[in-house]
């Protein structure tokens, strides 16, 4: 059984689905980015988001595109999957926050490939700079 998610992961993980309106591998994208940020394993991800302890909510275009412009405006290198960790919210919808992005400058820069608690391949997440006025 050594290798594959915990119960209590999968749980987490229908629960991050149904919050950040997202399918279920994006959902795990977004529980192993939050361990990433937060210095902690993905199982104690998934024990807060059983425990309502923490959740993957909503947030407006507005919303998301204050985070890239306050947190990147410098150029820094980030992915959508840590935008929607930051503000809550799914991977559809920072996507589109970037696509209406009016101010400043979105460069593509590849592709970054995540991978689980467990070291499986869990997908692909593109990686942007985003450079604001001064």
């Amino acid at each position: 059984m050594s290798g594959l998610p915990s119960t209590l992961v999968w749980q987490a993980q229908g629960m991050v689905s149904v919050q950040a309106g997202c399918e279920l591998p994006y959902a795990l994208m977004l529980m192993n980015e939050r361990a990433r940020v937060d210095g902690c394993s993905v199982v104690e991800i998934a024990s807060q988001v059983v425990a309502r302890a923490i959740s993957f909510g909503a947030a407006t275009n507005e919303e998301i595109q204050r985070v890239i412009r306050e947190r990147f405006a410098d150029g820094g290198l980030f992915t959508a999957i840590m935008v929607a960790h930051e503000v809550g919210v799914s991977v559809q919808e920072v996507m589109t926050a970037l696509a209406t992005l009016e101010e400043g400058r979105l460069l593509f820069q590849g592709r970054i490939e995540f991978r689980d608690a467990n070291g499986e391949h869990v997908g692909p997440a593109y990686a942007y700079k985003y450079f604001g006025h001064h």
